[in-house]
């Protein structure tokens, strides 16, 4: 309860949905849902054994993102934050948004270490650095 499953649609009925179309997404996804995830959640030791960044499982309609609790779903107003930040990251995927490979590191450093004040740091980067091309 509380991972986020994500369908796609394709053109022609029974296409393969392609595994590295899931793995970019799952990348955006710690960044844009994981990296608040470890600032709002308050569930640390969680993280220490399940739910680490990119932890996802293919699904034969998408994916279904795995790295999050359900800490988000108590409230109304965290429900809406995580719906915000997972169109965002749909969103930078449909709009081709790239970061280089050193960022994905540290998000990814972030995020399996629950390092609050890294992953608020990583979102001012994200904010100041990559907003063009969000």
């Amino acid at each position: 309860m509380g991972h986020i499953h994500l369908g796609f649609t394709v053109e022609n009925e029974g296409e393969f949905i392609d595994p590295s179309i899931r793995v970019q997404l799952v990348k955006l996804l710690d960044i844009f849902v994981g990296l608040e995830d470890v600032i709002y959640n308050p569930d640390i030791e969680r993280k220490k054994l399940y739910g680490k960044a990119g932890s996802f499982r293919f699904k034969p309609y998408g994916l279904e993102f795995r790295s999050p609790s359900n800490y988000w779903i108590q409230s109304d107003t965290l429900v809406g934050k995580m719906w915000d930040n997972v169109n965002r990251a749909i969103d930078a995927y449909n709009n081709n948004f790239i970061i280089d490979e050193v960022f994905g590191e540290q998000v990814q450093m972030a995020i399996n270490t629950c390092d609050v004040e890294a992953c608020k740091k990583l979102l001012l980067t994200l904010k100041h650095e990559y907003a063009s091309n969000l």
